[in-house]
């Protein structure tokens, strides 16, 4: 009986021993649950604060409340491929290897959900500011950017991952967003200039740049982010 009363509390010291060490490590653990449908992720947002996200399985990024599928990464893709092509071909420098591995490099997964994250972050950060975007301009800004790339061979292939009236949408959430960011950098050109008038080229370019660059960055801290892609 003795030698079983033992066991029992080495049994015991054992257990305590794992339930306190799970204790103290479990703030670093992030636990998936995979199943047919869904899968769901923990992550770490701005706050510190770990949250629950579930996300469809086909679904491979979510940025608070907005989730993206793989077309959507893909369209991302290939309009910022489009973009550097039709740049290239107004290049008259000749440098054709620049921009050819500028196009190789948007096929980095990790790059296009640096660029999404980006384009949402600095979206939600002019509209935390108040800054807007008229509707007629933005109409006019998507017809034109349409014009300048639609002969494009990745602004075609971008095409056909929706139907017409989801391509529509996506290239107009697309342009809405560069023009936000271009609003945010404007406004950020005042301030300096403002704070000093003789700021002007490449040290104003320095200057406009790590304000943006701090601001992106408490955006993104703002945020809650998860992705299925590994």
């Amino acid at each position: 009986m003795k030698r079983i009363n033992n066991i029992l509390i080495m049994l015991i010291s054992f257990l305590a021993t794992i339930l306190v060490v799970w204790y103290f490590v479990k703030g670093d653990v992030k636990e998936e649950r995979q199943n047919e449908e869904q899968q769901v992720t923990t992550e770490e947002s701005g706050d510190d604060k770990q949250q629950e996200v579930k996300l469809n399985k086909d679904e491979v990024l979510k940025i608070n409340e907005r989730t993206f599928k793989k077309q959507d990464i893909e369209f991302l893709r290939n309009i910022q491929k489009a973009q550097i092509d039709v740049a290239a071909k107004e290049d008259t420098s000749g440098d054709a290897s620049f921009y050819k591995q500028k196009i190789k490099d948007q096929d980095s997964e990790n790059l296009q959900l640096q660029n999404q994250v980006e384009l949402e972050a600095v979206a939600l950060l002019g509209k935390e500011k108040g800054y807007e975007i008229d509707k007629s301009d933005l109409k006019k800004e998507v017809e034109s950017f349409k014009k300048k790339h639609q002969s494009s061979e990745y602004y075609k292939e971008a095409e056909k991952l929706f139907e017409e009236e989801q391509f529509y949408q996506s290239l107009e959430k697309f342009v809405h967003d560069q023009m936000m960011r271009d609003r945010v950098i404007e406004e950020i050109k005042k301030i300096k200039k403002a704070d000093n008038p003789k700021l002007k080229g490449q040290e104003l370019d320095f200057e406009v740049r790590q304000y943006f660059d701090d601001l992106y960055k408490d955006a993104v801290n703002d945020l809650t982010i998860s992705t299925n892609y590994k």
